[in-house]
C-alpha cells in the first residue's frame, strides 16, 4: 500500500505475459522501490510463459544456448569469489528459489550437499524426477536442518517479505554459515538509460527495486555483515538486450552490447553494476 512520502518511480509494463501495466513507487527511508500490485492476487499467470529462463530446462534458441553457456561459466565465477573472499569449509547448500537446479548440480558436483527450496511446481517436478532433494517451501525441511551456505540468485526481488524472509534463513544457517543475495540494481547506467523499458524491472514479477544501499539496509537489520559484493558483469549485456527489445521491438544486439559495456564501465567507480552479489554472515559470527 502507498504512502503519502513514497514516490511515484516510473510506470512499466509487463513485457513477457500480460502486456499491463504497473507503477513502481520509491521508499527514500529504505532505498528501494516497490511494485504497486494488489497482494491479494495470484501471481502465477505471470510466471505462465516458456520465455521464463530460470524455469526452463530445454534449450530451443541460440539466446537460450548463449545463456546457459555464460550462466556455467558464471557458477565457476561466482564459487570461486564466494569461497576465496570467505575462507570458509562449505559442506552443506540450501538454495532457496533455485529454479531448475542449475547452481545446485553445480555444488553438488563439487561434493557439497544441497537442498533446494522451489515453489514454482513445474520446476519442482523436475528437481524431484533428477533426483535433487527439492521442497516447495522452507517449512517443509527439517527444523533443526542448517546450513553452510544459503543462496539466492536473482530471488528476493520476487518475495512479498524480503525481510522476513532473509530474517527465517538466518536461523537456517550454521554458526559460521554464509548467506549469497543477487539481486538488480536500479541506480545502474542501464537501468537509468532504458528507465521504464529496463528489463531489470521484470514487472509486477519483481515485487522489490534494490539499491545497494537498500539491501544492505534490510540484512544489518535482521543481523547480518557484508563481507563481500562482486559484479555480476555479463548481467549488463543480457539485461540491455532484452531492454532494447521492450524499447523498440527489435534484439539490436550490437546497441544492446554497447549500453551493457558502457554500463559496467560506469559502475567500476561507485560500484552501481546491472546485478551483483553479496556475500553476508551473521553478525556474531565474528565473535566466534
Amino acid at each position: 500500500m502507498k504512502r503519502k512520502k513514497d514516490k511515484l518511480l516510473l510506470v512499466g509494463k509487463d513485457y513477457l505475459v500480460s502486456q499491463k501495466p504497473f507503477k513502481i513507487y520509491w521508499d527514500s527511508q529504505q532505498k528501494l522501490g516497490w511494485t504497486d500490485i494488489d497482494p491479494a492476487s495470484s501471481m502465477d499467470s505471470y510466471y505462465a510463459s516458456e520465455a521464463y529462463d530460470s524455469h526452463k530446462v530445454k534449450q530451443k534458441t541460440l539466446r537460450d544456448w548463449v545463456y546457459k553457456t555464460v550462466q556455467q561459466w558464471m557458477f565457476r565465477y561466482k564459487w570461486r569469489k564466494i569461497i576465496q573472499k570467505s575462507k570458509r569449509t562449505i559442506s552443506t547448500h540450501l538454495d532457496y528459489g533455485g529454479g531448475v537446479g542449475g547452481f545446485s548440480t553445480f555444488t553438488q558436483k563439487k561434493g557439497i550437499t544441497t537442498t533446494i527450496v522451489e515453489n514454482s511446481s513445474g520446476a519442482l517436478t523436475q528437481l524431484k524426477k533428477e533426483g535433487h532433494h527439492a521442497y516447495g517451501s522452507l517449512e517443509e525441511i527439517e527444523s533443526d536442518e542448517k546450513f553452510d551456505l544459503i543462496t539466492l540468485w536473482h530471488v528476493l526481488e520476487h518475495l512479498p517479505n524480503p525481510k522476513e524472509t532473509v530474517k527465517k534463513l538466518k536461523d537456517r544457517l550454521n554458526a559460521k554459515g554464509l548467506l549469497v543475495l543477487a539481486v538488480p540494481n536500479l541506480n545502474s547506467f542501464d537501468a537509468n538509460h532504458y528507465q521504464e523499458y529496463w528489463a531489470g524491472y521484470d514487472l509486477p514479477r519483481h515485487l522489490w527495486h534494490f539499491s545497494n544501499k537498500g539491501l544492505q539496509k534490510i540484512t544489518e537489520n535482521v543481523g547480518f555483515s557484508l563481507l563481500s559484493k562482486h559484479p555480476l558483469f555479463f548481467d549488463s549485456f543480457y539485461v540491455s538486450m532484452l531492454s532494447q527489445q521492450h524499447k523498440t521491438g527489435k534484439t539490436q544486439i550490437l546497441k544492446a552490447i554497447y549500453i551493457g559495456l558502457i554500463s559496467n564501465l560506469k559502475a567500476i567507480k561507485k560500484g552501481n553494476y546491472s546485478s551483483s552479489f553479496f556475500v553476508f554472515s551473521k553478525s556474531d559470527s565474528f565473535l566466534i
